[in-house]
C-alpha cells in the first residue's frame, strides 16, 4: 500500500494511478485488440479531465474495493466516454467506508503526428463494447450513502476568505515553480504522457513548497500536522510526450484559515520558442492535526506558511 502521507496513510495521487488499472481491467474482453491498435502509434485514447474528491482514508494492510462504470458516452464523432469510479474500504464488518469519488473522461483518437492527435469514431468492435457498458435508461450518477470520513473537511463555510485571486484566466501569486524531465518511464502504450502523472506533478511541487517553509514539520508521523488533498483535477489541452521537459506552475487561487486552493499550469518548454500550455488543474487542501483518536481535525497553517502566503500575496497587490 502506497501510504505516502506523513501520517502513513494512502498519498492522494495513487487513486489515479490506480484507475488507470482499473480501466484496463475493465475492459478484458476487448483489451487485446485495443492493445493491439494502440501499438501501432495510429491509434490512442486521451484523457480529458479527471476530477478526484478525497473522502477518506487508508493504510497498509486496508482492502481498498474499487467500483467503475461508464456513464456517458457523447461528442461529434460519439467518442467521448465518461467514466466514474468509487474507492471504498472494505471494513472487518463487511460494510464499507467511502475513500475517494472520481470522474475522468477520455476521447478516442487519431494519431496524426508527435503529440498530435484528432478525434475519430470507435473502431466497431470497441463501440459496440463501449454500448453494452451504458446504463440502460437515463438516471444522474450519485454515490450510494455510505460512511465518508473526511466530508465534514470539506464543510468549511465558517471559515472567511484571507485571499480570493479575481476571476479570469490569470492566476496570481505565483508561488513556486519546478521542471519536470520526463522520458519513457512515464508513457504509456499509446506513446504519450500518461494522465497520472500530471497529478502526481501537482504533488511534487506543492509538498516541495511547504516543504522548503517548514522542514521540521515533515520529521516523524505528522505530529506537528500535515496537509490532506480534498479534491483535486487536471484539464489537458494538449498532449506530452517522453523527454519533453515540462514546468509545473503553482499559484494561491483561495486562501481561508485552514484551507486553501492552489491552481496549476504545466507547460512544455520549448528552447526555440514560447512555452506551450499543455494543462491546467487545481488542488483544495486543508492543514490537520489529529484528535486523540487519529481523526484530522482542520487547523491553522503554520506561522510560517501562513506569513509566506501573505508575503505572496502582499507583494503581488503592491505591483
Amino acid at each position: 500500500m502506497p501510504a505516502g502521507q506523513l501520517s502513513r496513510h494512502v498519498y492522494y495521487s495513487h487513486y489515479f494511478f490506480w484507475a488507470g488499472e482499473v480501466r484496463e481491467a475493465s475492459a478484458w474482453p476487448v483489451l487485446k485488440g485495443l492493445a493491439d491498435q494502440f501499438s501501432t502509434g495510429q491509434w490512442g485514447g486521451v484523457t480529458n479531465f479527471a476530477d478526484l474528491k478525497i473522502l477518506g482514508e487508508a493504510t497498509t494492510n486496508d482492502l481498498v474495493e474499487v467500483w467503475m462504470w461508464a456513464s456517458g458516452n457523447s461528442g461529434s464523432q460519439n467518442s467521448v466516454l465518461d467514466l466514474t469510479y468509487d474507492f471504498r474500504k472494505v471494513l472487518p464488518n463487511g460494510g464499507y467506508e467511502r475513500l475517494a469519488w472520481l470522474t475522468q473522461q477520455t476521447t478516442w483518437v487519431r494519431i496524426l503526428d508527435h503529440g498530435v492527435v484528432k478525434v475519430a469514431p470507435y473502431p466497431e468492435y470497441y463501440g459496440t463494447f463501449i454500448n453494452e457498458m451504458l446504463p440502460r435508461y437515463d438516471a444522474p450518477t450519485l454515490p450510494e450513502p455510505i460512511a465518508e470520513p473526511l466530508k465534514t473537511l470539506c464543510e468549511h463555510e465558517d471559515e472567511s476568505f484571507l485571499y480570493r485571486a479575481p476571476d479570469g484566466p490569470i492566476v496570481e501569486p505565483i508561488l513556486l515553480s519546478q521542471l519536470m524531465e520526463t522520458c519513457l518511464e512515464d508513457a504509456n502504450i499509446v506513446g504519450n504522457i500518461y494522465f497520472a502523472n500530471y497529478y502526481a506533478w501537482q504533488g511534487r511541487v506543492r509538498d516541495r513548497y511547504f516543504y522548503d517553509l517548514i522542514p521540521e514539520y515533515f520529521q516523524g508521523t505528522g505530529e506537528k500536522g500535515e496537509l490532506i488533498c480534498l479534491n483535486c483535477r487536471v484539464n489537458h489541452l494538449r498532449e506530452a510526450m517522453p523527454f519533453d521537459r515540462i514546468e509545473v506552475r503553482m499559484a494561491l487561487k483561495a486562501l481561508k484559515k485552514c484551507h486553501a486552493t492552489l491552481y496549476f499550469e504545466y507547460f512544455k518548454i520549448n528552447p526555440d520558442t514560447r512555452p506551450l500550455k499543455l494543462a491546467t488543474g487545481k488542488q483544495e487542501v486543508v492543514w490537520v492535526r489529529r484528535d486523540t483518536r487519529k481523526n484530522p481535525v482542520p487547523h491553522p497553517f503554520p506561522a510560517a506558511v501562513q506569513e509566506a502566503f501573505q508575503k505572496a500575496i502582499n507583494d503581488l497587490l503592491a505591483n
